[in-house]
């Protein structure tokens, strides 16, 4: 039987063996099996549900650009609950992806950043009851919170290009909560001009606004904490044990 002889040293290193597959260092088919993930999250059901809210913005914005303010409303509440659907499925069917909380924060933006400046441009702040003022410092708030968020996420998708281990920083619970009280205030809003304001009415809509306004300003603050570094050149994620606790 012919035997097996041991190659020289250097004929082992022409012949490396294959290195064990890393996260540091994945094989040709893990990288490929991220690369086909990557592509097939368009078609995972939380992010099919952010794309339907973003096709309901057109005809919202329309709405309100003609004065039909119910039907703005309606359309309003027809998107409002597909972002906390989104991400109840996404959690129960295990389909959490960077590009589906990216997708998110960006849709939620895009529904309510127009929507303010078309009422504030069409003057219905100047129809607030009791203090006009109000109204407009809760535009202003929305308008300087919500344009932080999109601006995180422009910054984050040239870094996630970059490397996509890069995770985009995960909001907190209170910051969630605060979206569907921002969609409350906004139909409060809209509704203005079909309201006929009376004692009650006008304590709810002025307190509402104010506590809009509070939790929203608080959700800048809470957002800023775990997303900062996205405002920093060569920022980088917090770690664990240093993120806010929720």
């Amino acid at each position: 039987m012919r035997e097996d002889y041991p190659l020289p040293e250097q004929a082992m290193d022409d012949y490396p063996l294959p290195k064990q597959a890393t996260d540091e260092h994945p094989s040709p088919q893990q990288a490929m099996d991220e690369q086909l993930l990557r592509g097939r999250d368009w078609k995972l059901i939380p992010n099919l549900l952010t794309l339907f809210r973003l096709i309901i913005v057109i005809p919202f914005i329309c709405a309100l650009w003609v004065h039909e303010y119910y039907l703005a409303i309606f359309l309003l509440w027809i998107a409002a609950p597909t972002d906390m659907l989104d991400g109840i499925i996404a959690r129960r069917l295990n389909q959490c992806s960077s590009l589906g909380q990216v997708l998110d924060l960006f849709v939620d933006r895009i529904l309510t950043l127009p929507a303010v400046f078309i009422i504030w441009y069409q003057g219905y702040f100047t129809g607030q009851p009791l203090y006009p003022w109000l109204a407009i410092f809760w535009a202003v708030v929305l308008i300087a919170t919500d344009a932080t968020i999109m601006v995180g996420v422009l910054r984050f998708i040239p870094r996630k290009l970059a490397d996509q281990k890069l995770e985009f920083p995960e909001p907190s619970t209170f910051v969630k909560l605060t979206y569907p009280v921002q969609i409350i205030a906004l139909s409060f809003v809209i509704g203005v001009p079909t309201w006929e304001f009376k004692i009650f009415s006008t304590v709810v809509f002025s307190g509402y606004l104010i506590l809009a306004s509070i939790m929203t300003i608080m959700a800048g603050i809470l957002y800023m904490r775990v997303a900062g570094w996205l405002f920093k050149s060569g920022g980088t994620p917090l770690k664990p044990e240093e993120k806010p606790p929720e």
